[in-house]
């Protein structure tokens, strides 16, 4: 901790130990005399109460300090020590009246209205007529749990006098409403608004009291049916005891409390220690005795738990270590214990104060209050999502029909997921805060004006959260309530008695069978699904998941007969009846627990790669409206789905039974696999398709378009479920998130959002890019987000906080395609240059560059193993690269159209190629052993005839991207740069080698180099010349295009004059392929 006077033995011991103690600041709804619009205590502000306060605490702690100190070191003179001895007993009588009303005002300003009403009632016994003691008595009544009902008589005495403090008019209003004399109050405000006339704020204050007691008025005329239980010893004490929480199969009770067995060696300024969290057991019906929850998270200094998760695996607690930072943590159960708090991160705990929170029953939304500007605007509720990875995305301010301009407090989204408490100052509050709800409208997408829970869980005193149970019959609430509790306030049990009990909870837990084999480390129970269908309606109620970790579940469910079907991945499907009664025979909770066979086939099937099937494909969509299936490595094709137009997307499904094409027309065909017959059309978009993701399990379809939306499309029944608008142009990519809850969709109106799949909320905008972004892909930890755009640039993002995290300028031309490998490492990326990067995702450092294609790659996609790739481009020929080490492994030949998309299956295992021995070769007879022979004495000839020119075969064997070392002089010929036949334009199929070439001036940036021209004999030597030279200054025109400096570069024609070939055979004859090999350009490198 960060006070270093606590950890002195000396001080803890010491007289003067509790005087320094940090000057800790109140929450606004902690106790306080005044809430919002009323933030002075008796004309001074609080924070001035913190300082005045703060300033007397040093200011006896120094006083107290110099009594300690050693006599020879006192500063007392002889004649005040003379004039203390002679003091008479009147003057002693009035010196410690002095202190006494020090030490309560003290008190007073601190919240310790207990010490404060003590030490007041002391100097109102020895001056009974003192107006401000009358009225401090009386407030300190209303302000602690000792007796409201006392306060009345001392603040009808002050204001009945000629002079009295203003604010005791407004305290004696207030009482009266504690009364439940509502004319009585209302007569009081408006007196008190008459004497403050002028004063906008105490007059605004007055009238807003005036408010709340017609509003209580009214709510007590129509009281909720309920019945209050008080918790008992075994959970209440006589010490403040409040926010109480239970989770949804009501095991335990967890508060927080104040009383003296609390861990921390603070005192509170109220007087009391600084709480700490307890939690008390459920057994049969009744709680057991409340223990303390332990030092992992209760500490010495303020705790309290503002909120539980569902199944109970978390707490939120809110925490004041006294740093002036005030934040919400969260502290993970670890079997019967709850472990050591977690932050949760910066789009929740800000540098402003955060105090309360709820997580919504599946634990993806937490929504939470926060107050901002030192508390001027009081504390406002906010919302936030889990991102894939975790962490919480941006906090959203919920709308102004929820927050007003008073302070609110203690939100929780009940399991329907459509009604929300929260607790609030302002609405039509009866008093303090009250708590109120709240309904989603899933057709206007707007929340309802929030209504009053109703009296008596409203009380005029403040009501901050109500803990309700699954069902609804039960509430858990905090409150004072006279002549029933201990002390302070206590812990209810509140039974809704107009809330039928006819829904029971189901709960139990999901194992797998101990001695069943192995399983993958990733696969565990909590990813299963559970389907409740109603048998006799086949109405569809829900979908549930088991806890994480503990493997638990819990569904509410009415009378009737249910099929639970319970499924996973690796695991068989298991289903079972449950049946729940109503009337007589009703129970409030059935147990049904499931265990789970492990399924060896797929488990083989997971490990191997194996596919369903047995074989391995690759598919590609092209142009010429075909979607071809090619089996692998052999390049073969084995299904050519024909789709009448081009086709611009294709995928698999990840169980293996669909191949998926998109259309130019907008149209999603499905196909079944293997035997490519169709299954259905999905129709409803109104531009081409421009990417297709199935969900997990390939339950589901996630479709992009150019018509700017994105569709869910049900892959059972083909109908659109879901339809996501927000783009102002063509979407251009989506990527689903690994938990399948969000994806990110990349348009061409220059920005990537990213959406919940199931709200179909836009939770996040990545937008740095300038103009389209083309693609986007997701990282398999879901922590980050790559897109590529036509500025030519790859952006990495944070997921959850939508920060730029690195920019990669790796391309020189627009990029449409990237992808990142499924073991989190390498990216590939591919340009309009034809260019394809493999990169590492860390560093940006590039590792290989496919140079295979000579027109724009269009679309990328790596292996589920992150060995290979396979890419397409506007030419013709998919191709497949080993990505370890970046060599073509085979070219997919067969299309008629440029290739728009391609893509491999679920899981992918090359073959292992077969090798030969020596000896099996040897023993393999030749056929045409004769002709072979000649062939090769034609070669040496060849080679013979190519050295007395001067030719070095070592010239043309040179990887201009992976080679480190070169020297001035060394000549390299570039193998594929082509020209026909008396032209100098550059043919299409040498954009391959100049890419090459490109990327090594790139990477090589000091050296220069000569790029000359050569041609065969044919023409005269002149012309050969000026031939030879324009083609050298085509490459060089083209390298220049792409930012290449000039002066790092000089032409040179060469003519006929340096042969590296015969043009002629030795009979005279044309030697057509010589003369191919004189047509060429040569580097040679002139400085480094």
């Amino acid at each position: 901790m960060k006070h270093e006077l606590n950890s002195s033995r000396y001080l803890r011991d010491s007289r003067i130990f509790q005087l320094l103690l940090p000057i800790r600041k109140l929450k606004k709804y902690e106790f306080l005399t005044f809430r919002k619009n009323k933030r002075h205590v008796i004309g001074i502000p609080i924070e001035m109460n913190r300082i005045f306060s703060g300033l007397f605490i040093l200011f006896c702690a120094f006083s107290s300090s110099c009594v300690l100190a050693q006599e020879g070191v006192s500063n007392v003179t002889q004649e005040e020590v003379d004039k203390e001895i002679n003091e008479t007993v009147e003057e002693k009588k009035q010196r410690e009246l002095k202190i006494t009303k020090r030490s309560a005002l003290d008190h007073y300003y601190n919240g310790n209205f207990r010490s404060a009403l003590d030490e007041f009632l002391i100097l109102l016994a020895k001056d009974p007529e003192n107006v401000d003691f009358s009225f401090y008595v009386g407030t300190c009544y209303l302000e602690s749990y000792i007796d409201k009902s006392k306060a009345i008589v001392y603040l009808e005495y002050a204001v009945q006098q000629d002079k009295f403090p203003k604010e005791a008019i407004y305290q004696l209003g207030r009482a009266y409403m504690f009364e439940l004399r509502f004319d009585e109050a209302i007569t009081t405000f408006n007196k008190y608004k008459d004497i403050l006339r002028g004063d906008n704020d105490h007059i605004i204050s007055g009238g807003r009291m005036i408010e709340q007691c017609f509003n209580a008025k009214q709510l007590i005329k129509y009281p909720i049916d309920a019945t209050f239980e008080n918790l008992g010893s075994s959970v209440n004490s006589a010490y403040p005891d409040f926010n109480p929480f239970i989770p949804e199969d009501e095991s335990f009770l967890i508060f927080t409390s104040k009383r003296p067995d609390c861990l921390g060696l603070q005192i509170d300024l109220d007087g009391f220690k600084t709480p700490d969290i307890f939690r008390a057991r459920e057994s049969g019906g009744e709680f057991r005795q409340a223990r303390n929850i332990g030092s992992a998270v209760n500490t010495e200094w303020y705790e309290e738990v503002v909120g539980i998760s569902a199944d109970g695996q978390e707490l939120l607690v809110y925490i004041d270590n006294f740093d002036g930072y005030d934040d919400i943590y969260v502290s993970p159960r670890k079997g019967r214990f709850f472990d050591d708090y977690l932050d949760l991160g910066r789009n929740i705990n800000s540098d402003e104060v955060e105090t309360t929170a709820g997580l919504s029953t599946d634990g993806n939304l937490i929504f939470f209050s926060r107050e901002e500007g030192n508390g001027a605007t009081g504390t406002d509720l906010y919302m936030s999502r889990r991102l894939p990875n975790g962490n919480w995305g941006i906090a959203q301010k919920l709308p102004d029909v929820i927050n007003t301009p008073y302070n609110e407090a203690f939100p929780h989204l009940m399991a329907d997921q459509k009604t929300f408490y929260f607790s609030s100052e302002g609405h039509a509050s009866m008093g303090g805060f009250d708590i109120f709800i709240t309904e989603w409208d899933e057709i206007t997408n707007t929340w309802s004006v929030p209504k009053n829970a109703g009296y008596p869980i409203n009380t005029v005193d403040d009501d901050f959260n109500v803990s309700l149970s699954t069902t609804g019959r039960y509430g858990y609430v905090s409150q004072y309530r006279q002549d029933e509790g201990f002390g302070e306030r206590d812990i209810y049990r509140i039974t809704f008695n107009e809330v039928d009990p006819i829904r029971t909870i189901v709960r139990g837990s999901i194992t797998n069978i101990k001695d069943s084999l192995n399983l993958d480390p990733d696969i565990h129970v909590g990813s299963f699904e559970m389907t409740v269908t109603d048998m006799n309606t086949d109405e569809f109620i829900g979908t549930y998941r088991p806890n994480m970790k503990s493997s638990n579940y819990a569904q509410i469910l009415q009378p009737g007969e249910y099929c639970v079907y319970v499924e996973g991945e690796l695991y068989f499907d298991t289903s079972e009846v449950v049946a729940v009664l109503g009337k007589s025979s009703y129970v409030s909770e059935i147990i049904q627990n499931y265990t789970l066979r492990p399924d060896p086939d797929a488990i083989r099937r997971k490990r191997t790669g194996e596919k369903y099937g047995g074989l391995i494909y690759a598919a590609s969509g092209s142009e010429d409206g075909k979607a071809k299936i090619w089996d692998l490595p052999s390049g073969r094709q084995v299904l050519s789905l024909d789709n009448k137009v081009g086709v611009s997307e294709v995928a698999f499904s990840g169980n293996g039974k669909y191949a998926l094409s998109g259309t130019r027309t907008g149209e999603v065909n499905l196909w079944n696999m293997p035997d490519g017959s169709q299954s259905k059309s999905l129709t409803g978009h109104t531009g081409p398709i421009t990417e297709a993701v199935f969900t997990k399990k390939s339950k589901s379809i996630l479709t992009a378009s150019a018509d700017s939306t994105i569709r869910l499309w049900n892959v059972s029944t083909g109908v659109v479920e879901k339809i996501y608008v927000g783009h102002l142009d063509g979407v251009n990519d989506i990527s689903i998130s690994p938990d399948n809850n969000y994806f990110v969709s990349a348009s061409g109106d220059g920005n990537v959002l990213m959406w919940e799949i199931e709200s179909e909320e836009l939770v996040g905008i990545f937008d740095q890019h300038k103009g389209s972004v083309n693609a986007v892909s997701y990282s398999p930890s879901g922590n980050y987000v790559l897109s590529a755009g036509q500025d030519g640039t790859v952006k990495k993002w944070d997921a959850s906080t939508a920060e730029e995290l690195l920019d990669f300028k790796l391309h020189s031309s627009p990029v449409n395609a990237v992808a990142v490998s499924p073991n989190g490492l390498m990216a590939v990326s591919g340009s309009d240059n034809g260019f394809v990067y493999v990169w590492d995702i860390y560093t940006g450092d590039v590792k290989h560059v496919l140079l295979g294609h000579d027109k724009p790659v269009s679309s990328v996609f790596i292996s589920a193993d992150s060995k290979y790739i396979i890419t397409g481009s506007a030419g013709r020929n998919p191709i497949i690269w080993d990505l370890l080490t970046g060599d073509e492994v085979v070219s997919l030949v067969g299309h008629q159209g440029g290739i728009n998309d391609v893509a491999f299956t679920p899981y992918i295992k090359f073959p292992e190629k077969e090798e030969k021995s020596v000896r099996d070769l040897a023993q393999v007879e030749p056929e045409n052993l004769e002709d072979d022979i000649e062939r090769l004495e034609q070669d040496l000839a060849a080679i013979e005839e190519q050295k007395r020119l001067g030719y070095d075969p070592s010239l043309i064997d040179v990887d201009l991207f992976s080679s480190k070392e070169f020297v001035v002089g060394q000549k390299i010929i570039l193998e594929r740069i082509y020209f026909d036949f008396d032209k100098f334009s550059i043919r299409d199929e040498s954009v391959v080698e100049l890419n090459k070439l490109l990327v090594f001036l790139d990477k090589n940036p000091n050296v220069s180099v000569e790029i000359s021209g050569h041609t065969d004999s044919r023409g005269a030597d002149d012309y050969n010349q000026k031939l030879s030279l324009s083609r050298a200054r085509s490459v060089v025109g083209w390298l220049k295009k792409r930012k290449v400096a000039g002066k790092r570069m000089v032409p040179k024609g060469y003519g006929e004059t340096r042969p590296i070939a015969p043009n002629e055979n030795p009979d005279g004859s044309d030697n057509p392929d010589g003369r191919q090999m004189n047509r060429r350009i040569e580097l040679t490198i002139t400085a480094l």
